[in-house]
């Protein structure tokens, strides 16, 4: 039975390679916590936690280490949460809204979210 339940993760983790594939971002790291992908041409970066909320040694030290360094890399870095492999539309229009924002300028991010709360200023989504 556990062998089952890993092919069907490894079958959907294909699914959403070949997805960000087709929207020029390429799969660099697989770990514990996620995937990492990059676009050299947009300079952007995205993370996307798989695991985070369920991991009981959390490896916080090399995950921040990690972050940072892309930080360090790339114009923009923005992490997501996808803990749902069932759910991969929700998590391609939480990405669009990100990639296709009018201002990149953290401070001027009109949307963010599940739920697409409009704001003046704050932010309440993470970009890194």
């Amino acid at each position: 039975m556990a062998w089952l339940c890993a092919a069907e993760k490894i079958m959907k983790d294909n699914m959403l390679i070949e997805r960000l594939n087709n929207m020029g971002f390429s799969l660099f790291s697989r770990e514990e916590t996620g995937l990492f992908f990059h676009d050299f041409a947009q300079k952007t970066c995205l993370i996307i936690d798989q695991n985070v909320c369920q991991m009981k040694n959390y490896p916080y030290v090399e995950y921040t280490h990690t972050q940072n360094r892309l930080v360090q890399n790339y114009d923009r870095v923005f992490r997501f949460l996808h803990e749902d492999k069932d759910e991969q539309d929700m998590l391609f229009v939480e990405i669009a809204i990100f990639l296709n924002e009018e201002d990149p300028d953290p401070e001027k991010i009109k949307h963010s979210g599940r739920n697409r709360k409009t704001r003046v200023s704050g932010l309440y989504g993470l970009l890194l």
